[in-house]
């Protein structure tokens, strides 16, 4: 069975079943019609953690949209324990708010309930929401070209997590999201000529390119991957001289830095992996001479090793 057939059971409520029998008399000619309803949802309410947590120590923020599922796996005898064909609840948008006492909450403008007292389900959440998730496995997505303000950096912040066998209870349900991009972080710091205060003056700009932005992310495992799309360029997100870019994970043969710096621009072409969950760093020294700038680099580091090179 798929786990994100697109027979969904929308909401909270499942559909009533109804059975039509006809019985004819031979005194009567009008059939005797009866319908037999399923009652509706008896289990606790459904609650979500009032904030899901991040890896890395990462944090929600107010506004922020994750989509979630849950569904009913089948039984050791192969029966399925919630019944149906697709989720209980497919695709639900909530909604990262503020609660009572200043604390933060989930959303989704409505009670859920679970199926019944005794029943287990499994649950997957994803973000950032899109509304094209429902009824499907796998979902097109992509990182922001401009990550260059937090609201663009949080939204290319592809993230995944489930929780399975869960028994039905009245407290929170706990998921743990994990970072399904990789993350880029570019330092620079001041070599000879300058200091730091002259250095964020003299930084113009950065450009990170030979990405791809475009991903498919796999709804039933979490794996995310680059789709097949051209590169593009990426803004990265700056704070001082620190820069911070999120990517999908991809082989990336030629990784070009950019770097404009008191009107001259610099570049360094290298190679780099992009893996899940894990930063690769690269320091930038900056050293000003009489006809623009040298810079040497100290080097990527991620799970794998270290990359490099020199720019002339």
């Amino acid at each position: 069975m798929t786990m994100l057939h697109k027979n969904t059971i929308q909401g909270y409520l499942r559909a009533g079943l109804a059975a039509m029998t006809v019985c004819c008399t031979a005194c009567s000619e009008r059939p005797d019609r009866y319908i037999e309803e399923v009652d509706p949802p008896s289990g606790p309410e459904l609650r979500l953690s009032p904030v899901f947590t991040r890896v890395a120590g990462d944090c929600f923020e107010i506004g922020d949209k994750v989509g979630v599922f849950m569904f009913y796996p089948e039984a050791d005898d192969g029966e399925t324990d919630g019944g149906g064909d697709g989720p209980y609840i497919d695709n639900k948008e909530f909604t990262c708010r503020s609660g009572s006492g200043g604390g933060l909450v989930w959303d989704c403008g409505e009670t859920l309930r679970w199926k019944d007292g005794s029943t287990p389900a499994d649950f997957i959440c994803y973000h950032p929401y899109s509304g094209d998730a429902a009824g499907k496995d796998v979902l097109q997505c992509r990182v922001m070209s401009s990550q260059s303000s937090s609201k663009a950096l949080s939204d290319s912040d592809i993230l995944w997590g489930s929780r399975s066998r869960v028994s039905p209870t009245s407290e929170y349900v706990e998921l743990m999201a994990s970072h399904r991009t990789g993350q880029v972080i570019i330092e620079l710091v001041p070599g000879k000529g300058y200091d730091n205060e002259s250095l964020l003056a003299a930084v113009e700009g950065i450009v990170l390119k030979g990405a791809v932005c475009s991903a498919v992310l796999d709804l039933r495992t979490g794996e995310l991957s680059a789709a097949e799309a051209e590169s593009e360029d990426i803004v990265p997100f700056r704070e001082g001289l620190t820069c911070r870019a999120l990517i999908p994970p991809q082989i990336i043969d030629t990784f070009t830095i950019c770097v404009s710096v008191a009107g001259m621009d610099r570049s360094l072409a290298t190679s780099v992996e992009i893996v899940p969950g894990c930063r690769a760093h690269c320091t930038i020294t900056v050293n000003k001479v009489s006809d623009g700038m040298n810079i040497g680099i100290d080097g990527w580091t991620d799970a794998d090793g270290d990359f490099g090179g020199i720019l002339n």
